[in-house]
């Protein structure tokens, strides 16, 4: 956690692999610095640079009663009144924005009010009854992720 510091791991010899995954979690929102320096039978490889990353902060639970911020499962933008908009329920206003994205990632739509947030539409073009992924986006910096469906 300081350049040059062993307090994490010191000298540890993880043997032939590409890829590391250490045996605790490293601490959340910290600058994390490592030296790797490979070897063979000819000896140390020299001048490896030292590296860092920052960890991010772990929230595992949202910091909002999850009975108040009521996502639907799905809805159903055929004009009949019904359901024709994808609305979240946000009483307290703890969302910030909203990504909708197709299948295959693609982003469709961005919207930052809790009224009305998607009508199923691209760029004017109605979506076709499908499975969609959200990115919701709380001041809390949480990040709720689950997915929709559009029934038409």
């Amino acid at each position: 956690t300081n350049p040059g510091g062993t307090s994490i791991l010191n000298n540890q010899d993880v043997g032939n692999v590409t890829s590391f995954t250490p045996a605790n979690p490293l601490p959340s929102n910290t600058t994390i610095y490592v030296s790797i320096i490979p070897y063979n039978s000819a000896g140390n490889a020299s001048t490896c640079a030292e590296e860092s990353f920052t960890t991010e902060s772990v929230t595992t639970e949202p910091p909002i009663d999850k009975n108040e911020l009521v996502i639907p499962n799905f809805f159903t933008p055929n004009s009949d009144g019904i359901n024709d908009v994808l609305r979240f329920k946000d009483p307290k206003n703890e969302m910030d924005y909203v990504l909708i994205f197709d299948r295959y990632g693609k982003l469709l739509h961005q919207s930052n009010t809790s009224n009305r947030i998607w009508d199923g539409n691209y760029n004017g073009k109605p979506m076709p009854s499908n499975d969609y992924w959200i990115k919701v986006f709380l001041k809390s910096k949480y990040i709720l992720k689950l997915n929709i469906t559009l029934k038409r």
